[in-house]
């Protein structure tokens, strides 16, 4: 990893730093904080905050300022336990999970995404890895209107990725 093109002078701090101090702990990485929107289980949005890495797409989010860096701290030390850090001041490409799984699938999934999730198929990425509580609306209206489409319980399934569901729809066990 290279440092950014044009590091400001807090992130090159903990760049130099970083050459000087081992092992990295969350301590030694530029930290952000600022507002964020947190989806209910009714549906609605409520204040919050989120605490980021800056360079790298890895946050915590809370209701508060302290939720919001314990959780930061509990996903980097789970990251840390199987991956090898980046140098902290540096940026991180994104990677995307494997899409295999769904891709097979493109038909049910195109149509699950387009009536069950209520979202465009050409305007949202999915992977095998993507989970139904991560997009915008409750799992029971999910639930709901896979029952009513599929006859899918969604919450007998084993787990909640979206690539389960489409596994069961193709199967006919809904």
């Amino acid at each position: 990893m290279k440092p950014p093109a044009s590091l400001k002078p807090s992130v090159l701090w903990y760049y130099l730093r970083s050459f000087f101090v081992r092992p990295w702990t969350l301590r030694d990485y530029p930290v952000f904080i600022g507002p964020f929107r947190i989806a209910e289980a009714n549906g609605e949005q409520s204040p919050g905050v989120r605490a980021g890495i800056v360079g790298w797409m890895f946050f915590g989010i809370g209701k508060t300022e302290r939720e919001a860096r314990d959780e930061l701290e509990r996903r980097f030390l789970a990251y840390a336990t199987s991956n090898a850090l980046p140098r902290p001041g540096t940026s991180v490409p994104i990677s995307f999970a494997a899409s295999d799984g769904v891709d097979t699938l493109a038909d049910v999934r195109d149509d699950f995404i387009e009536r069950v999730l209520r979202l465009s198929p050409g305007q949202t990425f999915v992977s095998d890895l993507s989970d139904l509580s991560e997009f915008p609306e409750p799992l029971d209206a999910y639930n709901r209107r896979a029952m009513l489409l599929y006859g899918l319980d969604l919450e007998a399934l084993p787990d909640t990725l979206l690539v389960t569901a489409l596994r069961a729809i193709a199967a006919g066990k809904g």
